[in-house]
């Protein structure tokens, strides 16, 4: 079922008029079969994303965003900007309509959808940048699989995708040594062409997109440009600068107690340096500041209960010595606070 825009409309290629039409006014006037196909021939009057997007290659399983409000034709809608993916191609033995570019679920309806109707969501974006960066890959190329070392099957890189998904296809044909086509892969390696090595380049600086807080990806300010846009990038490449170290911590220095007229503090690898080592530190912990004295706590004052318009207050001792050793422990328990 091909989906289409609400608002789309089209000039129709069967009348010399410059008027345009919506789908459903191409099926009310031509039929169903007839309506769709002039639907199809006729050039879009409005076009629902870059151009760029009609070269745009897509694989099963990569995620795909709709570039505008879609219907079918028993009532399903699709959502401008919802996120799907890609179920099915076209191709020899496929269902798919051959002017689709790919059979796709969105918002849980699965449709045919054309150039026009759908885009690669921002993450395969971003993998399709850098895939354009990435060496050609030979179609006729075959690599034995890594994650089975005693196979001596080889497989091409679209096998790869196929079997892993783009991205894991690309890290394993990165990780296996290339296999001739018809060449034995349990066979004794040929050595390897011998190369000039060239001077290392300094590296280019590569920063965290502050936009993928969860990526430990790291991209270069180019990449950022590319990707956001020249203002935009210089908003993230500031974002993403590392921040600056933590200021060392002071080191403590001490004056010399046998340098008594001098206020000049020294550390202590100095006072070693002057002293040597056990001289040194002796001298170090002379030079230690004195703790301050401890205040010692004020001892407990009560008042006295055979007193009571009295607001004076007595220590226990004076208790016992105003009314004896038994008496006093009395009263001063009865003087206690409630």
């Amino acid at each position: 079922m091909s989906y289409r825009g609400r608002d789309e409309r089209r000039r129709d290629p069967l009348s010399n008029g410059g008027e345009q039409y919506t789908y459903n006014e191409f099926v009310d006037y031509y039929g169903q079969q007839r309506g769709r196909d002039a639907w199809e021939k006729a050039a879009p009057a409005q076009q629902g994303g870059n151009s760029n997007n009609r070269n745009t290659k897509y694989y099963i399983g990569q995620k795909v965003r709709a570039l505008t409000n879609l219907a079918g034709d028993k009532g399903q809608t699709v959502k401008q900007g919802s996120i799907g993916e890609v179920t099915a191609l076209p191709g020899r033995g496929s269902n798919v309509d051959p002017a689709a570019v790919a059979e796709v679920v969105i918002d849980k309806v699965r449709f045919d959808a054309r150039w026009d109707m759908i885009e690669p969501a921002q993450a395969e974006r971003r993998e399709r940048r850098e895939e354009r960066a990435a060496p050609a890959r030979g179609r006729a190329e075959r690599r034995a699989d890594p994650n089975y070392p005693k196979s001596r099957e080889t497989y091409t890189y679209d096998e790869f995708v196929r079997e892993y998904g783009a991205r894991e296809a690309d890290r394993l044909w990165a990780k296996t040594a290339p296999v001739a086509a018809g060449a034995r892969v349990g066979g004794r390696p040929a050595a390897p062409a011998a190369r000039a090595v060239e001077p290392r380049a300094k590296a280019e600086e590569r920063r965290l997109d502050p936009n993928e807080p969860t990526s430990k990806k790291r991209y270069t300010r180019a990449e950022f440009v590319e990707f956001y846009g020249p203002k935009k990038a210089a908003k993230a490449w500031a974002q993403a600068a590392p921040s600056a170290p933590a200021a060392p911590a002071a080191v403590e220095k001490r004056r010399d107690p046998n340098d008594a007229g001098s206020k000049k503090k020294y550390t202590k690898a100095e006072f070693i340096a002057e002293y040597g080592q056990k001289k040194g530190e002796k001298a170090w912990k002379q030079a230690a500041p004195a703790e301050a004295p401890k205040k010692e706590e004020a001892p407990e004052k009560r008042r006295d209960p055979n007193e009571p318009e009295s607001k004076k207050k007595y220590t226990k001792e004076e208790f016992i010595t105003e009314y004896g050793k038994k008496k006093g422990e009395k009263v001063w328990k009865q003087a206690a606070p409630a």
